[in-house]
């Protein structure tokens, strides 16, 4: 996402679970530190909400849902229910801070309660697992020999091997460790022991001098980023303090508890198994925790963690490019590169742990009251910029990818501005030569500085890491500092100002393709109301120019099927069909501009108000984002190529106005469509250029057409009684017979639960601007539960 305000919680948007929340967010006095989604109910999640006061619930003690955990837990509810519900963060936010802090797990009684209880944890912790992977795809196995390396200068052997024998920790005349036992029949029974050992290394050797605790979290609750229902448990976590980290807020009515552990304060997590039952899963499990971590840690850049058993200890990393993983090394064998690991994982230098230290606050009392972040001016000189603490950061919720952040700063004459950090792959143009190339052009977003080349996600692995491994796309950090604009155009105020908003979009994307530039990434978090450092008198700027592409005419290149930029809901039938190989165009783009247009009007029924079922499995945005590529490709064909709305109309709030300027953009695109279609569905080396040229031959008239319905629609939208919502109309569908006839409607999810917006399917790695979350500085400044947090 490129420069934006963005002054109240995460994108407002809904998508799939996001439309389902019951609670509303309201644009409030901005609070300070991380905020995200809202729960898809009001009974699903601890949160506090405007106005609205909601109580933590249990997971799992309904017969509805241990049947919805046990579906979950199998077959293809298991693999799409993880990676479509826990992996991917949406568009709206609630507060993280609310449901953060760790809490005991609850006391079951009876054998059948405690065995119901059993099983939903396990199935839950399996989604979770299975949605972790899906983030960070499967992570890569590396020889355990890296360990002996990876913290090599934190402390001499002759001082590791001094401290064991003084500490009698470990016997070097046996080559085992003196409290941990060779052989158990619970691994319970590791969990003192390996408390012990850790606890004596850090406070030994650590120089921790108290800012790193050793916990026991085995019946701690560790909330989710994503759905303050969940949470998860690890064995043992390192609790931390320092410029990094900031203490979980107490939920609404609950009393703070005495030095709080929660994925914000953390620095890493041991989980702790018996060797004769460790899994590979159990590794796995370990990216759910690095996850969270990241999720809740806006400036880290990796995150590790280990498993570990009576002889063995294994170790899982994972930063932008993905996860790997060790074999097992042997702990009583080497002991010393265990104490590293140990001293490594809970080092008091936050660039150990894995932070960017460019990012630096002040903290007091386990919250943020300030902060800094440093970079390159235009001259390409460093600057440190204070941190706008009254405003939020918007971070990308998946590990994986872009990992775009978003920092408000202001400058040396207190005017706001915006400083974005991404990763992109060594393919990639850096965002900063399209921003250069768009100076001066109104209606897209200006550059100010950038700073590139900041890290290498190769400079995070090990030495003997074969980088030719499928998958592996190293990516490098860049930061670009920006105005400020206003915020997202779901955040509308009134119908004419969201109208206004997108057709200035429109005429920003004309003056891009006409300096050879196609954006490719339209969507709703993409378009921004045109306030605060927006030229005069134009209400919409375009943003995030990280997946353009430089054309020559109004094709890009061909589209290429493991990349395809932009978020599923906007992209094009083109594009989204995975048959097609036309080259990628301006027309893609306009019909992106179609689906946010339909976005606003499905999906909202009032200012501030999304429509709960807008991405129900029946619905018009539901069945362009659930269905597998190939039936959403279709089903978009169909709704704009049929005669008549091919679903139900959009909520009544909207006007005549909005309702047939939507009309009138659908028959302009239906001709355009069609003549691809039949382009799209010949072999390739039977699509001539002149096909092409001829469609594109009317570029000019194309967006003349587009922009005078806008303009129409703005003209009666500012008649008195303009924008007054319509009469509700009956029920409209097409009939089931006439869409069958069409398309097959295997696939369909309509028995599946409620689920959250997939962040691009996860199998898209890089995570467009709509799956960002927001995160506000200042709701942790409320600890003893008295005080309403609000977003």
């Amino acid at each position: 996402m490129a420069a934006t305000t963005l002054t109240t919680t995460r994108s407002r948007v809904q998508t799939r679970s996001q439309t389902r929340s019951g609670a509303q967010l309201k644009s409030v006095k901005p609070i300070t530190e991380p905020t995200r989604r809202p729960p898809k109910n009001k009974a699903d999640a601890g949160v506090n909400l405007p106005g609205i006061s909601i109580a933590p619930q249990p997971i799992g003690y309904t017969a509805k849902a241990k049947k919805s955990y046990a579906r979950k837990a199998s077959g293809k509810d298991a693999t799409q229910g993880a990676s479509r519900t826990l992996r991917r963060k949406g568009r709206t936010t609630t507060k993280l801070e609310s449901t953060s802090v760790a809490t005991p797990l609850p006391e079951v009684n009876g054998a059948d309660s405690v065995a119901d209880l059993t099983h939903e944890r396990d199935a839950d912790r399996e989604r979770h697992r299975r949605a972790a992977l899906a983030d960070v795809r499967e992570p890569v196995t590396v020889d355990a020999t890296c360990l002996k390396d990876l913290y090599k200068a934190t402390v001499s052997d002759r001082r590791i091997k001094n401290f064991l024998a003084a500490s009698s920790l470990y016997d070097y005349g046996s080559n085992t460790w003196n409290d941990i036992p060779n052989a158990c029949q619970d691994e319970q029974e590791l969990y003192e022991p390996f408390l012990k050992v850790t606890k004596a290394i850090i406070d030994g050797l650590g120089n921790a001098r108290g800012i790193r605790q050793v916990v026991d979290t085995r019946k701690m609750k560790l909330f989710h980023f994503d759905d303050p229902a969940q949470f998860s448990n690890p064995g043992i976590t390192i609790r931390a303090i320092g410029p990094s980290f900031v203490e979980p807020v107490v939920p609404e009515g609950q009393r703070r508890e005495p030095k709080p552990i929660g994925f914000r304060n953390t620095a890493s997590v041991f989980d702790v198994k018996r060797e004769a039952d460790v899994r590979e899963v159990d590794v796995d499990q370990l990216a759910v925790y690095n996850g969270e971590i990241f999720c809740q840690q806006p400036n880290r850049l990796f995150c590790r963690s280990l498993l570990l058993t009576e002889t063995h200890v294994r170790l899982l990393h994972c930063d932008r490019s993905g996860a790997y993983k060790t074999r097992s090394l042997n702990i009583h064998e080497d002991p010393s590169t265990f104490v590293r690991l140990v001293l490594g994982l809970s080092s008091p230098s936050e660039a150990i742990l894995g932070f960017d230290t460019s990012v630096q606050w002040t903290v007091k009392n386990g919250k943020r009251v300030s902060g800094s972040i440093t970079t390159l001016n235009a001259l390409g000189k460093r600057i440190k910029y204070q941190l706008n603490m009254a405003k939020h950061v918007i971070v990308t919720g998946v590990v994986r990818g872009r990992g775009t952040v978003c920092w408000h700063a202001k400058d040396k004459d207190g005017k706001s501005i915006l400083l974005k950090d991404s990763w992109r792959t060594d393919g990639q143009k850096p965002e900063h030569t399209f921003l250069e190339r768009a100076k001066g052009l109104v209606g897209v977003a200006q550059m100010i500085a950038f700073e590139d080349n900041r890290a290498e996600t190769k400079l995070f692995r090990p030495a003997s890491f074969d980088f030719t491994i499928a998958g592996f796309d190293n990516r490098t950090m860049c930061r670009v500092t920006m105005p400020c604009y206003g915020l997202a155009v779901h955040e509308f105020t009134s119908q004419a100002q969201a109208i206004a908003a997108l057709r200035d979009a429109i005429q920003g994307h004309l003056t891009l393709l006409k300096v050879g530039l196609l954006h490719q990434d339209v969507s709703i978090d993409n378009i921004l109301l045109g306030e605060d450092a927006a030229p005069a008198g134009f209400r919409g700027i375009l943003i995030d120019l990280e997946m353009a592409v430089h054309v020559t005419g109004p094709a890009a290149r061909i589209i290429d099927k493991h990349h395809q930029a932009g978020t599923r809901l906007y992209q094009s039938v083109s594009v989204v069909d995975a048959r097609s190989h036309l080259p990628r165009d301006y027309i893609d783009d306009l019909e992106s501009f179609f689906y946010v247009l339909c976005h606003l009007l499905y999906g909202f029924e009032g200012v501030n108000v999304q429509f709960p079922d807008a991405f129900g499995p029946d619905s018009v945005l539901g069945e362009w984002e659930r269905r597998t590529p190939r039936m959403a490709s279709y089903r978009k064909e169909i709704y704009i190529t049929m005669e008549g709305p091919a679903y139900r109309a959009p909520p009544p709030f909207w006007s005549v106005a909005c309702i047939n300027l939507c009309d009138k953009y659908r028959k302009f695109l239906a001709p355009l469509i069609d003549a691809k279609g039949h382009i799209r569905r010949k072999h390739p080396s039977l699509i001539t250029r002149e096909e092409l040229q001829e469609i594109y031959s009317g570029v000019d008239n194309h967006y003349a057409d587009v922009l005078a319905m806008f303009d129409t629609a703005l003209v009666e939208l500012s008649k008195p009684g303009g924008s007054d919502p319509r009469p509700a109309p009956p029920a409209q569908r097409t009939p089931e017979s006439s869409v069958n006839s069409y398309i097959s409607t295997s696939g369909s999810s309509s028995t599946s639960p409620p689920l959250k917006r997939p962040l691009g399917h996860l199998e898209e790695l890089d995570t467009p601007s709509a799956k960002r979350q927001r995160l506000n500085f200042n709701d942790l400044n409320a600890h003893d539960g008295s005080s309403s947090h609000s977003d």
